[in-house]
């Protein structure tokens, strides 16, 4: 037995009306650009910030790279290896890593009284001054290292010395300045 449904004309006239109109009037189309403005107003921002914040975690990973081949570095050599922002973008350094970040200039500093090196990132056009700068410390003494990370508290904030460096007991420590940034753990 076959059975056959056929839609009655009036059925479908109710889903599809023959005046039916071919366009959106100007106000349903303002309705949705203002829906559209308001969606983009809240979510741009938080993305901008998504980005600032991966951004700063890039930089953490590489510090921490840095800070790593530094400590062999030291174990190979008998010393840290000072590194400038062009070595490090021209990769004509001494250590076995390649960091490459636009967003940053990368350097290293000695700090040869303390037998230790500082590795600093600074922001570089950083054009809604979102990007905090980043400090990293390698402290050698009696066979030991002390290392540590810090962040600026502020975008764009200083970060001469916020690696500092002393000893105790002929044992090497490592501390961020407190007053300028903070540790990243």
């Amino acid at each position: 037995m076959m059975f056959k449904t056929r839609l009655s004309m009036p059925v479908l006239s109710k889903f599809f009306p023959k005046n039916s109109h071919k366009g959106l009037t100007l106000i349903e189309l303002m309705i949705v650009t203002i829906i559209l403005g308001i969606l983009a107003a809240i979510s741009i921002p938080q993305l901008l910030a998504m980005v600032a914040k991966a951004r700063e975690t890039e930089i953490q990973n590489q510090i921490a790279s840095l800070v790593r081949a530094e400590n062999v570095y030291y174990l190979e050599h008998g010393h840290f290896a000072k590194i400038s922002n062009r070595e490090m973008k021209n990769h004509t350094h001494g250590l076995d890593v390649a960091i490459t970040n636009d967003h940053y200039n990368i350097r290293t500093t000695l700090a040869s009284q303390y037998n230790a090196v500082r590795v600093k990132a600074t922001a570089v056009k950083d054009d809604h001054n979102s990007f905090k700068n980043y400090t990293a410390g390698l402290h050698f003494s009696g066979g030991l290292f002390a290392s540590i990370m810090c962040q600026t508290h502020d975008p764009g904030g200083d970060i001469t010395y916020i690696a500092q460096f002393t000893l105790s007991n002929n044992h090497p420590n490592a501390k961020c300045d407190f007053a300028k940034g903070r540790e990243i753990k």
